[in-house]
């Protein structure tokens, strides 16, 4: 018997592909008047929270300060509450950490994740060092927040209990999660098409990780997952744009 191979084993559908088919053709005539409102609510609810977190706590100022020191001169992707700018990466591992710092940001129950902490900073260091206008970044998000929250929902299977599988596994879902709404919306606001984005995606799962222990005690890194996915995102999405 000749051993098995991968292409043997394509799924009937590839769903993948239709997400990222659905979130590179989405436009901002698309989205309902109440949807863009909750948008625009959430991402000044996460920017609040960015500056709050970035300039009046500990955690926040430290990862800011690292970003920052790290980035060196001439960059494009602010970080938030500073007025200075460093790599679209750096400044999305500062924003994002911020964003969930206060434990005051959104929270999504099917996907058990908080969606703009991560998202709005991937796509704010994309936005930026493109020159996107405001509906571009708008749709951006939404689409990046429809990706991670399928995601989320179609994979958080529960035990006979009722009890999430990936709680009981030790796993945090932030990053595990929000990792491919952060790459969707970079990709998007890169211009990358359809392929492009399920190539970022694909790059984003190979980086999807997170443990629950730093959210059971309460550590500072609880706070990095929603930095890391943010990174994470943006470095996916950079690496697709570029070829890989």
């Amino acid at each position: 018997m000749q051993p098995s191979t991968l292409s043997e084993h394509k799924p009937d559908r590839e769903y993948t592909k239709d997400l990222a088919r659905f979130a590179a053709e989405l436009r901002y005539d698309d989205l309902s008047e109440e949807l863009i409102t909750k948008a625009i609510y959430s991402i000044q609810d996460c920017l609040g929270l960015d500056l709050y977190v970035g300039t009046q706590t500990d955690c926040g100022r430290n990862i800011a300060e690292h970003a920052l020191r790290e980035s060196g001169a001439n960059h494009t992707a602010t970080v938030i509450g500073y007025g200075r700018r460093a790599t679209p990466e750096l400044a999305a591992l500062a924003n994002g950490t911020m964003g969930l710092g206060f434990e005051f940001e959104d929270v999504h129950l099917g996907c058990g994740s908080h969606p703009y902490a991560t998202i709005v900073p991937a796509a704010l260091g994309i936005a930026e060092r493109v020159g996107s206008n405001g509906h571009e970044f708008i749709a951006a998000v939404v689409a990046g927040h429809e990706i991670a929250c399928r995601i989320g929902a179609a994979s958080r299977c529960r035990d006979s209990d009722g009890e999430h599988m990936t709680y009981r596994r030790g796993v945090y879902t932030q990053q595990l999660f929000t990792v491919f709404g952060a790459a969707v919306a970079a990709g998007k606001l890169l211009g990358l098409d359809p392929e492009g984005i399920a190539n970022a995606m694909g790059i984003a799962g190979e980086q999807a990780a997170g443990s629950q222990q730093s959210h059971d005690e309460g550590t500072w890194s609880r706070r990095l997952h929603g930095g890391l996915a943010a990174a994470n995102g943006v470095r996916a999405a950079l690496l697709a744009n570029g070829g890989f």
